[in-house]
């Protein structure tokens, strides 16, 4: 028969993956819902993905077809059919609650692993801690404590049912053009008018307008953003026009 101790521990591990299997609340929501709560988010912070580009943005107002987002201070209208999914926290502090949480689990963890580890073994002191099962239970007790700090954080994610339809400017070019390119064909060099400012990788996206959309990474001074632009064919040719006289 095990000794109580070992049972406390063991007991203690299995409460550890209990609180795994929980993961944080989180209400998963449509573009219906959208529609419904869009007034509601006015001023909110949210995660705006865009394919498979997130960025940290504040909305500032909504109609059906347009978001106007506020990134660093500077506002920017964003296309609702472009949008992928929006997420909302409820708690802007959930990487402290996960942190602390973290810390707690692993506090009784190790109080748990040195018991089970006295008990299982003649060891004491480090030794007990270095028990496998002792291990075993401290690390529960940390992604277990971690995940229950995550637990307390409400989450609203509202998924889109946009299709986006990736541009191919060349057929030399992937759907994610890369700065090495960009320099070597001499194309989108207007993107941005900030000396500081380098493009890091552009995707070009069809609109349901007949328009482009281009999605394009920029990095400035070590801070890293996310920027876009309407275009028209005519914009798209000239940038085919110059990587056809570059081959």
């Amino acid at each position: 028969m095990l000794p109580k101790t070992l049972l406390r521990g063991l007991t203690f591990l299995l409460f550890a993956s209990l609180f795994i299997s929980c993961g944080p609340r989180s209400q998963m929501l449509n573009q219906s819902d959208w529609q419904a709560n869009k007034d509601n988010k006015i001023n909110a912070a949210a995660t705006v993905f865009i394919a498979n580009v997130d960025f940290d943005a504040k909305i500032i107002s909504v109609s059906d077809n347009k978001l106007v987002v506020a990134q660093n201070g500077q506002k920017t209208d964003l296309p609702v059919e472009v949008v992928s999914k929006i997420i909302f926290s409820g708690d802007q502090s959930k990487k402290k609650k996960i942190i602390w949480g973290s810390v707690i689990g692993g506090v009784l963890g190790i109080a748990g692993g040195y018991a089970v580890g006295s008990a299982a073994s003649s060891e004491k002191g480090a030794a007990a801690l270095a028990h496998p099962l002792s291990m075993a239970i401290i690390l529960g007790g940390i992604v277990g404590g971690g995940f229950t700090g995550s637990s307390f954080t409400k989450y609203e994610e509202y998924s889109f049912n946009n299709e986006l339809v990736p541009y191919i400017l060349d057929e030399d070019l992937g759907p994610e053009i890369t700065p090495a390119e960009l320099r070597g064909y001499s194309i989108f060099e207007n993107l941005t008018n900030d000396s500081d400012e380098k493009v890091l990788q552009v995707q070009i996206f069809k609109m349901k307008s007949g328009k482009f959309f281009l999605l394009y990474d920029v990095a400035s001074l070590g801070s890293y953003g996310v920027k876009w632009q309407t275009v028209d064919e005519d914009y798209l040719q000239t940038q085919k026009a110059k990587v056809k006289t570059q081959k």
